[in-house]
């Protein structure tokens, strides 16, 4: 039992590792592309916005609230219709 115990920390402790390596990966990929992004997780509603993706549209780093509600107010009419309609019909009424 101690032996699968052992075993069963060291796989948490590589998996671990290469988690926070990839992490630290995607990042630098992020900084050094100078791109903005943005990333809306359905199941809670919270969106993920990188610094820069706001910087990009003036505003200062976590100035808006990360949630699509909020963030879909921010667009205009002609960003908001290409984005809902982008959208598989299913969640356009999200």
């Amino acid at each position: 039992m101690q032996q699968l115990n052992l075993e069963l920390e060291t796989r948490v402790d590589e998996r671990t590792t290469a988690l926070r390596e990839s992490e630290e990966r995607w990042h630098l990929a992020l900084r050094g592309s100078n791109d903005g992004i943005w990333d809306w997780n359905i199941k809670t509603d919270e969106v993920f916005f990188s610094a820069r993706w706001e910087e990009m549209l003036g505003f200062a780093e976590n100035e808006l609230i990360h949630n699509f509600e909020a963030w879909r107010r921010k667009l205009s009419q002609t960003s908001r219709y290409y984005l809902l309609y982008s959208l598989p019909p299913m969640m356009r009424n999200l």
